[in-house]
């Protein structure tokens, strides 16, 4: 029996709402994941819907962690990084990918949306993701967050198209990238799809779309092969938080040894999922999806990754 894989998780706690680590560490350990929790700030709440939340920022106490994990000489099998309240922060972040130096590497470049940087976000601290982007293994970022990290214009949306080229321009960009994931394009087109790549046996994940409205999908780009446009089915409602989810859930498949895109689309139908089920209870928005009561079936296509 193996050990049982370990992430470190850093980046905000929200009390209430569901978002970073509030989503990221029940997902992780549904996928038989042990999670480790390293917060970067305490909110009251999520910043979607409620007004500015109280806000305490926990630097000193992620750098005292970080030097008593060094003393136990502790490592872990991934560092997965999201958002970050300061680009001094960073620094920090690369303390821990040097703290775990064979570890996954997954950052998720949590900056920017709907066509424009964050509020909170700084240009000091879109730098410092740059930086973190450079170092890393697999990165998810949305379309504003790709077409920023490409030192483009912001974009509210992207088509399959853009999306593609963006996330294959994301690995020139960055040599030491292993994998680009471009979430949330639009499909304008067909080409590219596919449902879980060359040798993703039963790995894949096929599944009805949504009847209605645009077609959605995630780019997976990885080196030597054409991108991927992985279709997902969509719910006419944003819901703050699912980018979160999504990147949990990815990294909890690749943790479990799924081949990239097959987590790419795994990831995508559990967000999906939970989402058309909040959606059709009439849910407030504003707290994020209903994921917990959908755990079990995440455990269940982890242990047993087959088509329901």
């Amino acid at each position: 029996m193996r050990a049982q894989r370990t992430a470190l998780c850093i980046q905000d706690l929200s009390c209430v709402g569901r978002s970073s680590l509030a989503a990221v560490l029940p997902t992780l350990a549904a996928a038989g994941v042990q999670p480790c929790a390293l917060p970067t700030a305490l909110l009251s709440t999520h910043y979607g819907g409620f007004g500015t939340p109280a806000h305490s920022d926990e630097s000193a106490f992620l750098s005292g962690a970080l030097d008593h994990y060094a003393r136990l000489g502790l490592s872990f099998d991934c560092v997965y990084s999201g958002y970050l309240p300061d680009a001094a922060q960073t620094e920090l972040v690369e303390r821990a990918f040097a703290l775990s130096p064979g570890a996954l590497r997954v950052v998720d470049p949590a900056t920017a949306d709907h066509g424009r940087l964050y509020s909170s976000v700084t240009p000091e601290l879109f730098a410092a993701q740059l930086r973190l982007c450079a170092a890393a293994d697999i990165i998810v970022p949305n379309a504003t967050e790709a077409a920023l990290l490409l030192g483009e214009d912001g974009v509210t949306g992207a088509d399959g198209r853009c999306a593609r080229r963006h996330a294959m321009l994301l690995l020139e960009r960055f040599p030491r990238l292993r994998c680009a994931v471009v979430t949330g394009a639009t499909a304008t087109d067909t080409a590219g799809e596919n449902d879980g790549g060359p040798g993703a046996g039963r790995f894949a994940f096929p599944f009805a779309l949504a009847p209605r409205g645009p077609r959605r999908g995630n780019v997976c780009a990885m080196r030597g092969q054409e991108p991927l446009f992985l279709p997902y089915e969509a719910v006419p409602q944003a819901y703050p938080g699912t980018g979160d989810l999504f990147a949990a859930a990815l990294t909890g498949a690749l943790l479990n040894n799924f081949p990239e895109a097959s987590a790419v689309r795994l990831a995508a139908r559990f967000v999906s999922l939970a989402a058309r089920r909040t959606l059709e209870a009439g849910a407030d928005a504003r707290f994020g999806v209903r994921f917990e009561p959908l755990l079990g079936v995440l455990a269940q296509w982890i242990a047993q990754p087959v088509q329901p």
